[in-house]
């Protein structure tokens, strides 16, 4: 199944706009395919757009920092939850472990992928 731009803005409540506005405030960094009726997305790229844009609603990161994250820790189920936090080192860190030594930020990536498939 492939999702479009439509399907994420949908899902998390956004225009579809913002989501473009990602990768213009991200030079270099691609995800999905590009064709004549816009970009398309796999599962996982979709799990990673999600998964951004919870990253980017929080204000851990700029979208620059964000998607590159978020694609390094989407998976194709997507069913583990993660948790965001900012290291001592200013870094962002993903994770399905909970950080003891920092407050971190639950991503529910399940009712995420739920709200995708309505």
């Amino acid at each position: 199944m492939y999702f479009e731009n439509k399907h994420i803005a949908k899902a998390i409540g956004l225009r579809e706009n913002s989501i473009r506005q990602w990768f213009s405030r991200s030079p270099g960094f691609e995800i999905g395919t590009v064709g004549s009726t816009g970009r398309t997305y796999s599962r996982r790229e979709a799990v990673a757009l999600l998964i951004a844009a919870e990253i980017l609603r929080h204000r851990l990161a700029p979208p620059h920092v964000a998607l590159p994250a978020a694609v390094a820790a989407a998976t194709d189920g997507g069913r583990e939850d993660l948790f965001a936090w900012i290291d001592a080192r200013g870094a962002l860190r993903l994770s399905p472990n909970r950080p003891t030594d920092a407050v971190a930020v639950g991503i529910p990536t399940a009712s995420l992928l739920a709200r995708l498939a309505a």
